[in-house]
């Protein structure tokens, strides 16, 4: 079903729509790749829904993977809002920001470097250990 083309001017069916198609997704995407508790991913999920709605008409999709492409980055803004006002980082470290540590050779956490338990990591560290600071 074209979610998309579905939306018509009744806003609570409109909602309710969305809802049911894309909640559990968003709240799968905001819980695992975000690491948000339930409550906040809820209620930025409504906020979604309810922007999505709200802005649609202004919009044409050719395909459902646009539209939901457009909820998701929808979601992520209202994610980033989140962090910014409460002034908290997500907990997960994005790839890229993690390659450009290595590269530039900055610890991945601030002030001291702590001992991981992480097996990977160990040997990982044990052979950085090894290398001239140019071949870091």
């Amino acid at each position: 079903m074209e979610v998309a083309q579905e939306i018509k001017p009744d806003k609570e069916e409109s909602v309710k729509l969305v809802y049911e198609q894309y909640a559990q997704k968003l709240l799968t995407y905001a819980t695992r790749t975000w690491n948000l508790e339930k409550d906040t991913a809820w209620d930025l999920i409504y906020k979604t829904i309810y922007k999505v709605v709200e802005v649609k008409d202004n919009y044409q999709f050719e395909t459902e993977q646009k539209f939901a492409s457009f909820i998701f980055k929808i979601f992520i803004n209202k994610i980033r809002d989140h962090f910014r006002n409460t002034k908290t980082q997500p907990k997960a470290i994005d790839n890229a920001e993690l390659n450009d540590r290595i590269i530039n050779n900055q610890p991945a956490t601030s002030g001291t470097r702590k001992e991981s338990n992480n097996p990977a990591l160990k040997l990982l560290q044990a052979e950085l250990d090894k290398l001239e600071d140019w071949q870091r």
